[in-house]
Order: C-alpha cells, then structure tokens, then sequence
C-alpha cells in the first residue's frame, strides 16, 4: 500500500466503511496544511455515498471525487434509498454552489458518463 510505502498517513472519512485499521478521521471543515502555503480543507459532500468528502485546496480548486464532474454529478442510484441520497446529492450541489468561489476549478475523479440535470439551486 502507497500510505505504507510512504509512512504517509490516511485521512479517510468515518461514515464509510474501510478495511484500514490505521487512518485519521476526516471531519467536515478539517483542515491539514502542507507547508506554509498550501492548506486543504475537507468538505461532507454526501450523496454519491453517505461518507462522500471532496476537498477544497487553497480555495483555489476543489477534488470534487465522485461528488461533481464537469458534465455532470455522481450517481445517487447505487443504493436501495436512493430518493434519500439523491435528495443528499441536490442538496450537496446546492451548497457547494452558494459557498464556493465562482471562478474555482473543479477538478472531479473522472467523467460522468452523461449529465444529470436538476432544478436550480434556491
């Protein structure tokens, strides 16, 4: 494992389940700096999956994961209460749209195969 290899240490979100025994739990608004310039900050962003984090770097970017992609959002239909998470999901969108910098890039884990469309943010 790359943590292992690395002495590096995970920073994973609790709500999900992980086979890992050593990880340092990621909470909403934790921050990790990385020298004097760099800072990220973890966002809930759920959804996609209960535990689902995307982090915001230097407020200059956000790792959005399966969160947002550039044509699109992640998939809330993978669970049996999906209607529960795709409420989580439009309700994650919603926010990050009113609290993110307009001009901050999006920088998701890949492509959604299609859009989602959704109603507007109110």
């Amino acid at each position: 494992m790359l943590s292992r290899a690395t002495g590096a240490t995970l920073h994973l979100n609790a709500l999900e389940s992980y086979r890992f025994i050593d990880f340092e739990r990621l909470q909403d608004g934790g921050r990790i700096s990385i020298g004097k310039d760099l800072s990220i900050t973890a966002m809930h962003t759920p959804g996609h999956t209960k535990g689902s984090t995307s982090l915001l770097v230097s407020d200059e970017a956000v790792l959005a994961g399966d969160t947002i992609f550039l044509d699109g959002i992640g998939r809330p239909d993978l669970h049996e209460d999906q209607a529960d998470y795709a409420v989580l999901l439009y309700e994650t969108c919603c926010r990050m749209a009113l609290i993110l910098n307009p001009g901050i890039k999006v920088l998701p884990a890949h492509f959604a195969p299609s859009a989602h469309l959704l109603g507007p943010c109110r």
